[in-house]
């Protein structure tokens, strides 16, 4: 896909926003590999690399360490490492010649670079050639002896074709390309996360809040107060999160339908500026501006920064801290009781589970709790007492 062009570049960058793309590898960018540092300023990417014609470039985010060990006209291969992984892979992309004899070079070149890789491989790209006749449509009759040497290439690095079970493989619109666009998206094999109630502040706000909390802490429950606190509670949280999908529902998916809403009243307006038409569209304004109000505040507690002015809001800024706290709060990799490094969802909890199972079943024994003495009471028996009496109801 070129960006030479204006149109397929701004088609480029509505797909890295929309997809959120955090790597990309461009085939025949139409464009001098000078001028590469200036697409990566554009399309936002603190990386890039380009392959020694120009022909392939590359961009990725800070999530990514590459460090490339093969550059050549056809392909060029990189060391990844990403800040969620322990253990590095290898990507090739290809931009392969249309002629059997060119891409012999190509062939010759991955054959080498298979020498210098030790671990998870992937070659992507467009190979210009085919494994099997059945993936062929029309044109002229499939030769064998222009594949053969592609299926021997793979046969000796080792290879397999990885189909759709290690990534999804979307073929987008050709709008602006003579190729489609390829989108992959690697399946994960962690368990579905289990979401969690959350408080959103902006609840505050809505016109209804009130009328629904108030109808749910008047349900009578019978027990003690602690446990009559609890219940309560816990009908509040699944009462807030019921009335929420309902009557709000996704607040991203809402800013982005009215900002379509809008576009659609201001070209109505400009065809016919009638009051009726002038009036619907500054409804709608307003109508964006609440909800995108409701995203803000979403943004803001959930990176947990408060400002002074709403006017300093910033959703890239918020999003990038939110993406730093992600990464904080999750367990890449653990030492169990061996003092062995341990890796990957499952392995860390069972991990986990046994070394809590050990922890509370072994025997009770009974240590020497004589230096207790030693430390200087500051709490009266009268205090404790008080201290462990439950709240009475007006408490």
């Amino acid at each position: 896909m070129g960006v030479k062009s204006k149109g397929a570049f701004q088609r480029l960058k509505k797909l890295i926003k929309r997809h959120k793309v955090t790597c990309i590898a461009l085939h025949e960018p139409f464009v001098d590999k000078t001028k590469l540092n200036h697409y990566r300023s554009k399309l936002g990417f603190p990386n890039a690399i380009a392959n020694s014609n120009g022909k392939i470039w590359i961009f990725w985010d800070n999530d990514y360490t590459c460090n490339v060990i093969s550059n050549k006209k056809q392909q060029i291969t990189m060391e990844v490492n990403h800040s969620m992984m322990q253990i590095p892979f290898w990507i090739t992309i290809v931009y392969a010649k249309t002629n059997t004899r060119r891409r012999k070079n190509l062939w010759k070149s991955i054959n080498n670079t298979s020498n210098h890789i030790n671990g998870p491989w992937s070659i992507e790209g467009d190979f210009n050639v085919i494994m099997d006749a059945n993936e062929k449509k029309g044109g002229r009759i499939h030769r064998l002896s222009k594949i053969m040497d592609f299926i021997k290439c793979m046969k000796d690095c080792d290879m397999a074709d990885a189909g759709y079970t290690v990534a999804t493989v979307t073929h987008l619109p050709r709008t602006w390309s003579d190729h489609s666009v390829l989108l992959y998206q690697y399946t994960k094999s962690d368990p579905p996360l289990i979401k969690y109630f959350r408080f959103l502040n902006f609840w505050l706000d809505q016109p209804d809040f009130d009328h629904v909390v108030k109808d749910c802490w008047e349900t009578q429950v019978q027990g003690n107060v602690m446990y009559t606190l609890r219940q309560k509670l816990k009908k509040l949280t699944h009462c807030l999160g019921k009335w929420s999908k309902e009557s709000i529902d996704n607040v991203f998916d809402k800013v982005e339908e009215r900002e379509k809403k809008v576009k659609d009243l201001e070209i109505k307006y400009e065809q016919d500026d009638c009051a009726s038409n002038r009036i619907n569209l500054y409804l709608a304004y307003a109508q964006q501006i609440k909800w995108m109000n409701m995203q803000d505040s979403i943004l803001r507690q959930k990176a947990n920064i408060k400002w002074e002015e709403e006017s300093d809001s910033n959703s890239k800024y918020f999003h990038s801290v939110i993406r730093q706290k992600r990464k904080r709060s999750f367990l890449h990799i653990i030492k169990n009781e061996h003092g062995q490094w341990i890796q990957g969802n499952e392995k860390i909890v069972e991990c986990a589970i046994s070394h809590f199972n050990n922890l509370f079943s072994q025997t009770y024994q009974n240590n020497d709790m004589d230096f207790l003495k030693r430390i200087d009471s500051t709490i009266t028996w009268e205090d404790n007492l008080a201290l462990l009496q439950l709240p009475s109801d007006f408490q």
